[in-house]
């Protein structure tokens, strides 16, 4: 008969029996092993750019301690992590940590997340992991609502589409403006339960009740996972009508006398309802002519369709020099206050030709028979635009005892401020007063086409003296502002007695500026063939211009006093001998464009501080000391420049530079490209350029000036140019 044993009892036995066997087992060996809940984690769907944390339960059912370490597949590192896993678990101990999804791209993710343990029975638990990272559920098309410009005191509406571009229903909750959003926007949106691929329209209203851009948002609350709430951003410009008059200013330059020129504005309807131009006039006139000016279209009302504008040509045709200032007033429906466009021009006077002859007679005086006397005779253009000689220079009668030499033929073209010198000789054959004759010069001077110039001279058989003076007359040509310049003057006997130099002088020293540093002394005499040398002098530190001076040598010659015209003409100083050079060109004619040059602290068109073409030599350091004071030596009013404005010695700290597109006279109106070319001490330190419209205004830039070191920096600006209404300094 058999007896039934409990396991339990059966396995002590065992280990008994096997105790008794030998010592290499020992009775009860204590094991620990580990569970995992749940086994799959699945994190469902989850909206890009958000977080999902799910928790995972370890548990230590065994008797001992347990060693463990996790790992997750590299399909699932960087947006699948976990938090608080321990490195060991004690028997009977359960300890919970977090499984976070952070997706950063719509798609699914799969793996395994890996405990390795020391347990002999579970040296191994996998638990496989699944999430889908999905876009938000709504979508709003368009995402940005710019209502443009909206008339003050009307209301706009626009609608957005909100769609759920999910697989599964959404619920739209309510829609709000943003806080720092503008009460001049209100939304409308009913709650409502959006199946997939279903839509409802956000209605956005704005009604500005001001003039100015408001900008600001709105945001949607939905049940749907996102990161956050759909946002939806707004934009409207409120403005004072539905019309807009541009440019509100026309200049005109570059323009003459008799000439013509027209410029055009605009009328723009930027509403949605068709307007009409109801009155246009000038504001001196209150008609559509006032003076030299004239408009067309000028027949009232004038139709401009929504979207569409009219053109409006203002022409002007001058009859005189001077400065014009009037305005245009328009009025329109959809409009609430009457735009004026401001009109300004300055006519010049026409470039003309001007000849000057000097001297305006030749008085030989006496000279013995078989003699010769030679006097110089110099021909000038001192007008604005280029002389022509037109007939070959002739003495009259042809018989006469006068010879020329280097005389300048037909057809010599002779640029403003050029000069032309040549002789003329007398050598008398007989005794007596030669007969009256006359040198004739013929040109396109329009208002001296003939010049006549008399030639007197006596034959005499006694022994005089005859003075020649050489150069005459003496002109000193370009001579740059700050330097003195010296030019040598040859006296010569070409008679046959001594010729005694009685004075020296200067009857007209064009205001200081001509100079006799040593003059012959009164009773110097000169045997006939002799001669001698003295210099005059030249300096001004004054703007760029012309200037005429006389000189007067009195001595013994029968002939009289020796009359010598003097002239010169002030240039800007080399760019070497300046502490700050700025010169400006542009990229075509017709346009008008200047630089200013504003001091420390100064401001634009501010006569005081700003050098610029109404303000071309301001005293900016001690009264009476020019070097350190600004000067525009070249105001260019038809293009391309040059214009320059050169300032000798700086002073103590920041200048600003200027560009100003003052007036475009082309046919049709085009931007242009005006570079600056910054010189410091003769160097050039910087080369900008920028493309302006008409009317703008541009900084080019900052020059900083230290007085002490004498030395200077340009730094460029980073503003683009921008409109201004200012035409003249104030």
């Amino acid at each position: 008969m058999f007896s039934r044993v409990r396991p339990a009892g059966a396995l002590l036995a065992l280990a008994l029996l096997a105790a008794g066997c030998g010592d290499e087992e020992v009775l009860g060996r204590a094991e620990a092993y580990l569970t995992v809940d749940p086994a799959a984690v699945d994190f469902d769907d989850v909206a890009v750019g958000t977080i999902k944390t799910l928790d995972v339960e370890l548990n230590n059912p065994g008797s001992a301690l347990l060693k463990l370490q996790a790992a997750l597949d590299d399909t699932l590192s960087g947006e699948v992590s976990l938090a608080e896993v321990p490195e060991s678990l004690p028997p009977g101990t359960r300890r919970t940590i977090r499984l976070t999804f952070a997706p950063t791209s719509p798609g699914v993710r799969e793996g395994n997340l890996t405990f390795t343990t020391d347990s002999g029975s579970t040296p191994t638990v996998v638990v496989t992991v699944r999430g889908r990272g999905v876009n938000p559920a709504l979508v709003a098309d368009p995402p940005m609502v710019d209502f443009g410009r909206v008339l003050v005191g009307t209301t706009a509406t626009q609608a957005v589409s909100l769609t759920n571009s999910s697989d599964r229903a959404v619920e739209v909750i309510r829609a709000s403006l943003t806080q720092a959003t503008s009460l001049e926007y209100s939304v409308t949106l009913d709650r409502i339960r959006l199946d997939p691929g279903a839509s409802i329209d956000l209605v956005v209203t704005y009604s500005p009740n001001d003039v100015g851009m408001d900008e600001g948002a709105v945001t949607v609350l939905d049940s749907g996972p996102r990161a956050m709430d759909l946002t939806i951003r707004l934009r409207g410009q409120g403005v004072e009508s539905d019309i807009v008059v541009e440019p509100n200013a026309l200049a005109f330059s570059g323009i003459y006398p008799g000439q013509t020129q027209t410029l055009p504005f605009f009328v723009r309807n930027i509403g949605v309802d068709p307007h009409q131009i109801t009155k246009m006039v000038f504001a001196s006139s209150n008609g559509a002519v006032a003076g030299d000016l004239s408009f067309a279209p000028n027949a009232t009302p004038i139709d401009v369709p929504a979207g569409d504008a009219v053109q409006v040509d203002v022409t002007f045709t001058p009859q005189s020099t001077g400065m014009v200032f009037d305005e245009i007033r328009v009025d329109a429906t959809g409009q609430r206050n009457t735009a004026v466009v401001s009109v300004t021009a300055v006519v010049e006077p026409a470039p003309v030709a001007r000849i000057e002859v000097a001297p305006p007679s030749l008085n030989f005086g006496q000279v013995e028979v078989g003699m010769t006397s030679q006097r110089n005779l110099q021909i000038s253009n001192t007008g604005t635009a280029d002389l022509t000689l037109t007939q070959n220079i002739t003495i009259v009668p042809a018989g006469a005892p006068y010879t020329l030499s280097n005389a300048p033929a037909s057809g010599t073209v002779m640029a403003p401020t050029d000069s032309s010198t040549f002789q003329v000789t007398f050598a008398p054959i007989t005794a007596g007063v030669a007969p009256a004759a006359e040198l004739v010069v013929t040109s396109d001077d329009p208002n001296t086409p003939v010049v006549r110039v008399p030639l007197v001279g006596e034959g005499v058989v006694n022994q005089v003296p005859n003075i020649f003076v050489d150069p005459n007359p003496l002109a000193f040509g370009q001579v740059p502002r700050g330097i003195r310049a010296s030019r040598s003057v040859l006296v010569r006997n070409d008679g046959t007695a001594p010729l005694i130099l009685n004075l020296v002088r200067l009857t007209d020293n064009a205001g200081g500026r001509f100079g006799l540093p040593t003059p012959p002394a009164p009773g110097t005499s000169l045997a006939p063939g002799q001669q001698l040398n003295f210099s005059v002098e030249y300096f001004d530190n004054g703007v760029v211009a012309a200037y005429a001076g006389m000189m007067e040598i009195q001595s013994n010659d029968p002939g009289g006093a020796e009359q010598v015209p003097l002239t010169a003409s002030t240039e800007p100083p080399p760019v070497a001998l300046t502490d700050i050079n700025i010169q400006l060109t542009w990229s075509r004619t017709n346009a008008d464009v200047d630089i200013h040059l504003i001091r420390p602290g100064g401001s634009f068109f501010d006569a005081p501080s700003d050098a610029c073409f109404c303000n071309s030599n301001p005293d900016w350091g001690m009264p009476g000391n020019a070097t350190d004071n600004p000067f525009l030596d070249r105001d260019d009013l038809v293009g391309p420049g040059p214009e320059t404005i050169n300032l000798t010695t700086a002073e103590n700290g920041e200048y600003q530079v200027v560009v100003h597109f003052y007036a475009d006279t082309a046919p049709t109106p085009a931007p242009v490209d005006a570079t600056v070319e910054i010189n410091i001490r003769g160097t050039t330190v910087a080369t900008v350029t920028r493309a302006l419209n008409g009317s703008e205004r541009w900084i080019a830039g900052y020059i900083t000036w230290n007085a002490a070191t004498q030395m200077g920096t340009f730094r460029p600006s980073i503003l683009g140019p921008f409109p201004t209404i200012l035409l003249l300094c104030f």
